[in-house]
């Protein structure tokens, strides 16, 4: 090839946020002298989705099974700027040697993240187009990272408890409640906080409590436009805790914390395609052929507050990792012990007289916790080999117990 063609930016880790401007240059380098119509870029950005699901129809009274076809493309911004062009029709040729062409661009104020999933994607990207007389377009192509901002406000910092009644099995009959509460200090959360969690457990059917599970789950949402616009969910746990818990207590209180790893804040819009959400899912495993009681909490993660003295997310590099031709952030797992985490100066656990009623208390001292242990990053969280670690065997505190 007689020439090459770079794209670079001067946006650090090729990261913008919403309202920013994306800076950058192309850079050919010619080896001999060549002619062109015109030199330009094209700064895009779109997203793509795409799905099919077998659905149940009414044909003539009959119910039939029908493949449909999802899909969906929001454009966000298009834009075409030229850097070299030429005069009334004559191509402009340039010499051999370096050329540097600078542009720039200020995104819209409200964007979702970049992101690739399996149903779909969200990407922006500069294209270099080099225009040659009586030749085919020479094209470059180069993606850049938009991460977006979430606020915490106040609304996001009340507590929030949420409980599950199951009547479990013992044949041939039901027998007595089984309750699981599960409680959060807060609904929002910064990327440097972790997320303390109470579950109180109350038993009155003497079943065999064997496992408690604490997850952080990560809920990506897709949404098509044609035929009609329809959901379609990916889940992925970020945070797995599995602790053996055999006992049969009547009733119990136990705590967790779930470090937060880096990862893209939460995103809602009603007219995009792509939605980020996440949620706590506690899960008690109990013995026999029960159901095992689940209790989801929605939270909110984001990157700034309005909390006084509450840290704030300022990571030193890309929360997404950054490739050659397709820069996004693409989910992944990971499986944590957060035993570390000091939960004693920041949870005050009292016990009235009614045994049925144990009270709760939660501080909202972040700061705390984040001194003692801060979370990994991104990279560490899906890049340390988590196969020697298991979590069957460890026992879960107790925070308190009563018969």
């Amino acid at each position: 090839m007689s020439y090459s063609c770079v794209i670079k930016f001067t946006n650090p880790n090729d990261v913008v946020h919403p309202g920013e401007r994306i800076m950058g240059e192309v850079e050919l380098t010619l080896e001999k002298a060549r002619k062109y119509k015109g030199i330009y870029v094209v700064i895009s950005g779109y997203s793509e989705t795409e799905w099919r699901d077998k659905e149940k129809t009414e044909v003539d009274g009959a119910t039939k099974k029908k493949r449909e076809h999802y899909k969906g493309r929001l454009d966000y911004f298009n834009e075409i700027y030229y850097l070299l062009a030429q005069n009334d029709g004559v191509p402009v040729e340039l010499t051999s040697g370096r050329h540097k062409f600078n542009f720039a661009y200020t995104l819209p104020a409200t964007l979702p993240p970049s992101w690739t999933g399996e149903f779909g994607h969200v990407t922006y990207r500069v294209k270099a187009v080099l225009d040659r007389p009586m030749r085919f377009d020479e094209t470059h192509k180069k993606n850049f990272i938009v991460m977006t901002q979430f606020t915490i406000t106040q609304q996001h910092l009340y507590p929030l408890k949420l409980h599950e009644v199951e009547q479990l099995w013992c044949l041939p009959f039901h027998t007595m409640p089984f309750t699981v509460e599960a409680e959060v200090a807060k609904t929002g959360f910064c990327l440097t906080e972790g997320v303390p969690v109470i579950v109180r457990i109350q038993n009155e059917s003497n079943s065999t409590i064997h496992e408690i599970k604490f997850q952080l789950r990560q809920i990506i949402s897709f949404y098509s436009i044609t035929p009609r616009r329809q959901k379609k969910e990916t889940i992925n746990k970020m945070v797995d805790i599995r602790c053996k818990v055999m006992d049969s207590r009547k009733i119990g209180l136990f705590q967790r914390t779930l470090v937060l790893p880096q990862l893209p804040v939460s995103f809602e819009s009603a007219t995009d395609l792509l939605g980020i959400s996440y949620e706590v899912r506690i899960e008690v495993k109990v013995g026999g052929l029960n159901k095992n009681p689940v209790v989801r909490i929605p939270i909110i993660i984001g990157n700034l507050t309005t909390e006084p003295n509450a840290p704030v997310a300022t990571p030193t590099h890309a929360m997404y990792p950054t490739l050659l031709h397709h820069q996004s952030f693409s989910s992944g797992s990971a499986i944590m012990d957060t035993s570390m985490w000091n939960m004693s100066q920041q949870m005050d656990i009292s016990t009235t007289s009614d045994a049925s009623n144990p009270s709760v208390t939660l501080s909202n001292d972040a700061s705390a916790i984040s001194a003692s242990a801060p979370p990994p990053s991104y990279d560490d969280a899906v890049s340390t080999n988590l196969s020697g670690i298991s979590f069957a065997d460890q026992q879960l505190p107790e925070i308190q117990q009563k018969s």
